[in-house]
């Protein structure tokens, strides 16, 4: 709360939606309303079991070689979710079409 302060008051704070002083305390009334509590905690393995659960989501490709049911001259046939109940359904695309949205 006191660095958001003294951005505010320093002007720090780029197109502050309540740059206003009027609205800046308003603002700050309400935030004081409130115990605020800061929770984090260590991460369990350290920075390289953080690193390798990340690279999980950094790393990922656009498709599973394991939905791809068939390649041919013109066209990329694939499965896809059909419903929310993990249903799947086979589509085909144009070659060129698979291409670009994968892209």
């Amino acid at each position: 709360m006191a660095a958001l302060a003294t951005a505010h008051w320093t002007g720090q704070i780029e197109q502050d939606p309540q740059g206003q002083h009027d609205a800046y305390r308003q603002r700050h009334r309400e935030l004081y309303k409130h115990n605020w509590v800061v929770y984090a905690k260590t991460p369990l393995g350290g920075p390289a079991q953080v690193l390798e659960y990340l690279s999980r989501y950094t790393h990922r490709t656009a498709i599973g070689n394991e939905r791809i049911r068939e390649v041919s001259q013109s066209e990329v046939a694939f499965t896809v979710r059909a419903d929310d109940h993990g249903g799947k359904r086979r589509i085909r695309l144009d070659g060129t079409e698979f291409v670009r949205r994968f892209m």
